[in-house]
């Protein structure tokens, strides 16, 4: 239990802790051992200020007129003490101007030297800085060369020394993430998992080739774990680097796993996801962007918070795409987005919109407990397989215009704050009559006989054709039978 500090206590400490950054900053103190708060992003580097030319006039003035000023004091105090006619008097008042004369000199020469010594030191202070500039430059250039060699041992060697050049000087740490990004941009097509040397003849591969390919791949490894060490703020908080942006545009990604970690600005555009690839956790701050990316394995995005906005236009999930629990505070856009495996969205949040505009899940879609407080919109989207909505809460308008749902479609005890949109959504498989929507009736649709519809109960036509499907008795449903084929709940097809 932390008992609160008496008021006079608490400023002492305020003040403590203000004289202490002082001091810090004047005696140019390392950045890199000061305690900023987890995400803060890093000053700029302690330099030496340049002293002005005019400043050391003034310095030379301030220093005659001192010496000036303290002759004519002790001058004029000499003057009051004469004793007219009195001659040894005057001997030793000339003797007091000597002494005054003299002290002055000692003084200005004093002062002189201190400038000079002060002067002395600031140069001291450039030449070291400039020196240490320069030396980081140096190493940041020789690592970056390293990167380039065809040796993998070298390219290894390269990233730990751009990796120990952040973490000695925290202002180059962003530069340092945008080296290891850029390198893991570089073009890079890995081998056929599971090819021997032996086999690689058959399969049209150099035997150095694979060599190298294999080797290319431990390094790109050995460059995601650096980015790993560095951004999981769970994991390690003190190691954690603070930064402005992620670029790894078209970057291939191999097992990747975030979990836990805070991406700020993170785009990953048309990037590759090879291999079981983790989110879970992961903060992103700033707008993150995965348009056009290939999500090859298994991604979980469980628990995953999306700060300010995502898109996965355009993007591909081969496998399972797991956002379960996962938090949307703005905008989030699955654009023509492929779901070619299982899509879980279980007790997901929007909270600003959600745009699924002609999504397509071809496997089992699940969006059972999910909240949206906002439009949510999944205009032209297709459901290949089961699709689940049950227990979902549509604060607002829930839009599923010109959807297709090619298997059973549940919505059981699904809420809608405002209204829902129907309009063109075709059933070709629907679930039991408990399953379907209160209000809400299924007929068949006047183009396809195969295809079905919903219509709100008031705006379902009366003609015999067109009866609802899965109400009433079973008398009405023969004569739909009879009139339409309409009372059979299995798929027409």
């Amino acid at each position: 239990m932390r008992f609160p500090l008496p008021e006079s206590l608490a400023r002492l400490n305020g003040v403590a802790d203000w004289l202490q950054s002082r001091w810090r900053r004047m005696t140019g103190y390392p950045a890199s051992r000061r305690r900023r708060a987890l995400g803060t992003p890093p000053r700029a580097p302690w330099q030496p200020r340049p002293i002005r030319t005019s400043l050391l006039y003034i310095a030379f003035a301030s220093i005659l007129l001192g010496g000036w000023w303290y002759y004519s004091l002790q001058a004029n105090q000499i003057d009051a003490a004469r004793i007219p006619g009195d001659p040894r008097a005057e001997l030793e008042i000339t003797k007091m101007r000597l002494d005054t004369i003299r002290n002055t000199l000692t003084v200005a020469a004093g002062l002189g030297g201190a400038a000079a010594l002060i002067l002395s030191f600031r140069r001291q202070q450039h030449e070291e800085y400039h020196s240490t500039q320069q030396r980081i430059t140096e190493l940041r250039i020789q690592a970056v060369a390293q990167l380039g060699s065809e040796n993998a041992t070298v390219r290894i060697g390269g990233l730990h020394n751009l990796e120990r050049l952040g973490e000695q000087h925290d202002e180059l740490r962003q530069i340092v993430l945008d080296e290891i990004c850029s390198y893991l941009r570089l073009p890079y097509t890995p081998s056929k998992r599971g090819v021997r040397e032996e086999d690689s003849a058959a399969q049209s591969l150099a035997v150095s080739e694979l060599r190298a390919n294999r080797a290319e791949r431990e390094v790109r490894l050995i460059a995601q774990e650096i980015l790993l060490r560095h951004l999981n703020a769970a994991a390690a908080p003190r190691r954690y680097w603070s930064h402005s942006r992620l670029n790894l545009r078209n970057a291939f990604l191999d097992g990747m796993d975030f979990r836990g970690c805070r991406l700020h600005s993170a785009d990953f555009s048309s990037a590759t996801f090879s291999g079981l690839t983790s989110f879970s956790g992961t903060r992103f701050e700033g707008s993150a962007t995965f348009d056009r990316a290939a999500f090859e394995g298994v991604v979980n995005f469980i628990r995953a918070d999306f700060g300010e906005g995502v898109s996965f236009a355009t993007a591909t999930f081969g496998v399972f795409a797991n956002f379960e629990h996962a938090s949307f505070n703005l905008k989030a856009y699955f654009i023509s987005t492929a779901f070619k495996g299982a899509a879980s969205f279980r007790e997901a949040r929007f909270i600003d919109g959600s745009a699924f505009l002609h999504a397509r899940f071809e496997a089992f879609a699940e969006f059972d407990g999910a909240d949206f407080d906002d439009h949510a919109s999944f205009t032209g989207s297709t459901f290949g397989a089961n699709s689940s909505f049950s227990a979902a809460r549509f604060r607002g308008f829930a839009d599923f215009e010109l959807a297709r749902f090619e298997g059973p479609a549940f919505f059981s005890n699904v809420v809608f704050g405002e209204r829902a949109g129907f309009t063109g959504a075709t059933f070709r498989v629907w679930s039991e009559p408990g399953e379907l929507l209160d209000g809400w009736t299924m007929v068949p649709t006047l183009d396809d006989a195969h295809r079905w519809q919903l219509v709100p109960d008031d705006a379902v036509p009366q003609g015999p054709s067109l009866g609802p499907v899965g109400r009433g008795d079973e008398a009405e449903d023969e004569k739909a039978s009879s009139t339409g084929g309409l009372g059979d709940r299995s798929s027409p097809t």
